[in-house]
């Protein structure tokens, strides 16, 4: 028998350990658990391959849908780490953890609040802008602006990286206007946690 377990959504139980970089060693700091969507419970017919007796996740036969899942975990954990209050296994105020495809796309689409969304779509648009004026290459201007655009995409990221787009948003937001800041305050401060977790990688 293996050990997939699903909820009654269909979105399979996963738990997840987090820990924190103290001087050097990473200690635990307790654990989070989570849901993940199977292909099967987004609509999709797909054929699994024989489990393991010791998976939680399930494989598929074929590759591309395999891709497909394995994207779909990868987000899912990135989220995760997203929703946690830094250096602990601890959710941010007002933050739920999804355990249902109706929660996912609440989600996605702003939870019914478009000041929100408008206020972030802005807060991109003018970070865009300033990216423009550094001179730098095109290829540079992307990647930086794809890593302000996606929380998830900085997550994974080196320290290295992470660093440094945090020097740019450093300097964004020293010449960016009051108000833009003011509306983009939350998701600007997501974007500064990130930069701020080493140890999102151990648990991929």
């Amino acid at each position: 028998m293996d050990k997939i377990i699903t909820n009654d959504a269909g979105l399979i139980e996963q738990t997840m350990e987090v820990s924190k970089k103290i001087e050097g060693k990473y200690v635990p700091q307790g654990k989070i658990t989570f849901y993940i969507p199977t292909l099967e419970s987004a609509g999709f017919t797909a054929e699994r391959a024989e489990a393991d007796k010791d998976d939680t996740l399930p494989s598929y036969k074929n590759d591309k849908q395999q891709f497909t899942f394995d994207a779909i975990v990868a987000a899912v954990k990135a989220k995760v780490r997203n929703s946690l209050v830094t250096g602990t296994a601890e959710l941010r105020e007002g933050v739920t953890i999804p355990t249902s495809w109706d929660d996912l796309l609440a989600e996605r689409t702003g939870g019914g609040n478009p000041e929100a969304l408008a206020a972030i779509r802005e807060l991109k648009a003018d970070f865009g802008k300033w990216i423009i004026t550094l001179g730098k290459s095109a290829k540079a201007q992307q990647f930086i602006s794809q890593l302000f655009a996606n929380r998830n995409a900085l997550t994974l990221q080196t320290m290295e990286i992470k660093e440094k787009f945090g020097a740019y948003l450093s300097d964004y937001m020293e010449q960016a206007e009051a108000d833009v800041l003011t509306k983009g305050q939350k998701y600007l401060q997501s974007l500064v946690d990130s930069c701020g977790e080493d140890d999102v990688a151990e648990d991929f």
